[in-house]
């Protein structure tokens, strides 16, 4: 995992050498300082690797692609009773797979700005219509970004629900092993081309943040002994590590079931502790006892006994779980546990 967000991090060290035009192709379409956009996007983002493809997520919902549009259609509904249009686990969140790395960058209202990258190994090219027609940009990889508005949310069928966006792209950069050349005429279609990209990747994301905040899987910090002893010695300094760190130099998150959660807990350091995390699930009130609530979904929380922070027993890999005390409300354990005294 991490090739996308590395490869991002590789972009941005070619954007200060500044690479040779004809290996490159670059559209900003009102991105300001797009090199500084994306280094905070690397600097800030909470990054979460999930180990499949976003075809695969339905699988995830008891196989059932009904029983996830009404999991993304509650959430929606979830989410606007806190004050959100779409919560997301952290303000700004980037998920990887095995397709792209996708940075969903909450602005306000219903907007987020989405920025992805791809490698041309996953996908032939950029414009969906070159798939009949054979690739015509010769792209290694290929970053987007703009801004996604939700216009609007409508079941379309037991197993659809439809998404109304207004899209602005912002930017686009192709880079390539060999001479890029994209005719005038080409580049007059690309932002069509982008609307459509933009529309999957912030579709894909939302997706993915339903199965990520479901309350019956568990978010997990994992954190390196490198990357901890690097922090220790930049705080003794008074300094800030200011340095794009890839994946391995980086804290990351990853979300197991209940199940998984225990196994991991039974290949660490935590031999005769207790260990016991206890899901959370939503519920919708149904009974006419709920006079003025009747219909809405509520949360029940997640909680959990035992020590919850735990390294590897080998491979130097920390841990720590997160508890979803409310969809606005994700605490790690060493904040949690206080409280549970």
């Amino acid at each position: 995992m991490g090739d996308y967000f590395d490869g991002l991090v590789d972009k941005l060290k070619d954007f200060e050498h500044r690479r040779t035009p004809l290996h490159t192709f670059e559209m900003d379409l009102g991105l300001e300082n797009p090199p500084r956009y994306l280094e905070h996007l690397v600097r800030d983002s909470s990054l979460f690797e999930l180990p499949f493809s976003s075809t695969e997520i339905f699988s995830r919902f008891k196989g059932d692609k009904a029983a996830f549009c009404d999991a993304l259609g509650g959430y929606m509904g979830l989410s606007q009773q806190h004050g959100r249009f779409f919560i997301t686990p952290f303000p700004l969140t980037a998920i990887e797979d095995d397709e792209s790395v996708v940075f969903l960058d909450y602005q306000e209202g219903a907007t987020f700005r989405t920025t992805s990258l791809r490698w041309e190994k996953k996908r032939r090219s950029l414009a969906h219509s070159d798939t009949a027609k054979g690739s015509k940009y010769p792209a290694k990889n290929i970053l987007f970004s703009g801004d996604v508005t939700i216009r609007e949310i409508e079941n379309t069928g037991p197993e659809n629900i439809g998404v109304r966006m207004a899209i602005a792209p912002l930017y686009l950069h192709m880079g390539a092993p060999d001479k890029i050349d994209v005719p005038a005429h080409e580049r007059e279609t690309l932002p069509q081309d982008m609307i459509r990209d933009l529309s999957r990747a912030t579709m894909m994301g939302m997706e993915q943040i339903v199965y990520i905040m479901d309350p019956r899987n568990f978010i997990i910090r994992l954190e390196t002994n490198a990357y901890r002893t690097t922090q220790e010695r930049l705080a003794k300094r008074g300094k800030a590590n200011t340095k794009l760190s890839k994946t391995v130099d980086r804290p990351v998150y990853r979300v197991l079931s209940r199940k998984e959660l225990l196994k991991l807990g039974a290949q660490s350091s935590l031999d005769g502790v207790c260990f016991h995390p206890v899901e959370g699930y939503p519920r919708t009130l149904r009974s006419d006892v709920f006079k003025n609530m009747k219909g809405q979904t509520i949360y029940i929380p997640q909680h959990f006994k035992g020590e919850g922070t735990f390294a590897a027993e080998k491979g130097g890999l920390n841990y720590e779980v997160y508890i979803k005390l409310s969809p606005v409300n994700i605490v790690p354990f060493s904040q949690y546990a206080p409280t549970r005294k």
